[in-house]
């Protein structure tokens, strides 16, 4: 809902040449199969700014090189070439005949699990077999290679082990405000198994790294390589983050919330 000359961001995956939907479809792993998530209803095609226009709104699409430059132009495609989505693993940015190079900030789990993990010096994620096992035990159905390298997987995860961290953080009663207040108070906290976030300021939350690595293509299917880094970390130069919220710099994603919020 936007209130008169309110304006949105809008974001989809587009999977399709036009887009295709069936709201009767209910079964979850039929819709997956279709639509590439138990709770999606349809895939998007290139007719979606054509969509958006025909109920009414006024459609400005912004290009790679409106928002950024150099690296971040390649990573985000700006040679113009298509984006295909790996199942669950990441996105593609660039594909080729033999390779293609994903953007993810997940870890390896059914070759060399753990990796990449540049930030421990074994180059492995230090809890990737607590994750694995947990997982495993608790989440059965989602114990197989495909859910477990899922970044939102790993996000979910990670997300309950900060929860637990902050809670064993507390000195006493563990109230609300207190795990609030020591979540808020984190710099640099990891969980093992994605990138550290850099900060969870509620007045300047900063995400961890991303990266870019290279896919291989073996008989017709994408298989891991041996994810070394295709290009290294992606940096977003400030002018990209004052484009989006001005002024905001490496504080633009909370600034984003607070304006979401108003």
């Amino acid at each position: 809902m936007l209130k008169p000359d309110g304006w949105a961001l809008i974001m989809v995956p587009i999977t399709a040449e036009r887009t295709f939907e069936d709201p009767s479809v209910t079964d979850p792993k039929e819709r997956e199969r279709r639509f590439g998530q138990d709770n999606h209803v349809r895939r998007y095609g290139r007719d979606f700014v054509g969509r958006l226009q025909e109920t009414g709104f006024d459609v400005r699409v912004f290009g790679v090189s409106d928002v950024a430059r150099g690296a971040v132009a390649v990573a985000m495609d700006y040679t113009g070439q298509r984006q295909t989505p790996v199942d669950n693993y990441g996105w593609f940015v660039r594909e080729g005949a033999a390779d293609s190079i994903a953007q993810t900030p997940g870890v390896q789990i059914g070759k060399q699990a753990g990796e990449p993990y540049p930030y421990a010096p074994s180059g492995k994620a230090p809890e990737v077999e607590r994750y694995v096992a947990s997982m495993k035990k608790f989440s059965p159905k989602s114990g197989d290679t495909n859910s477990l390298e899922n970044v939102w997987t790993q996000n979910f995860w990670s997300g309950a082990r900060l929860v637990v961290d902050a809670i064993a953080a507390q000195a006493d009663a563990v109230t609300w405000n207190g795990v609030n207040t020591w979540v808020g108070r984190q710099k640099n906290w990891a969980s093992g198994i994605q990138a550290p976030i850099k900060s969870l300021d509620p007045k300047c939350k900063a995400t961890g790294d991303v990266w870019n690595f290279q896919w291989k293509v073996v008989n017709g299917q994408y298989q891991h390589s041996d994810w070394q880094p295709y290009g290294g970390r992606i940096v977003i130069p400030k002018e990209v983050k004052d484009f989006m919220m001005p002024g905001a710099g490496d504080c633009y994603l909370t600034a984003m919330a607070d304006a979401e919020l108003r």
